[in-house]
């Protein structure tokens, strides 16, 4: 004889619709919060990174976005190219992305530099 929800409580088992949302449950919740935690993790590494806030405007419109400002956390590093400009570059090519001057103009992206 088959049993009901209510006997299969009683006899100490799980319901099958019951152990079939745990299931679901694990099986999309556990990768939603890793992902958060690696989210997570992310943006704590870009606001440590090693490119101030302020110099995170990689394409020198004059603001930064969320985007600018995780990336420039995360992939881009900063050298002294002389003259009192510094170079945002990207760590993985080593190509610069964005130049930062003393004197006017102060931002300037790789396309528009040149060395003086």
């Amino acid at each position: 004889m088959p049993l009901n929800g209510k006997q299969t409580e009683a006899a100490g088992m799980a319901s099958p619709r019951r152990s079939k949302a745990v299931a679901l449950g694990l099986i999309l919740g556990l990768p939603a919060l890793l992902f958060a935690a690696a989210a997570y993790r992310a943006v704590q590494l870009a606001g440590e990174g090693p490119v101030p806030v302020e110099m995170r405007d990689l394409d020198c419109d004059g603001r930064v976005s969320r985007m600018e400002w995780l990336r420039g956390g995360l992939d881009y590093d900063r050298r002294d190219e002389g003259q009192g400009c510094t170079a945002i570059f990207h760590i993985k090519t080593g190509r610069a992305v964005v130049y930062r001057c003393a004197t006017a103009p102060r931002c300037r992206t790789a396309r528009q530099w040149q060395p003086r």
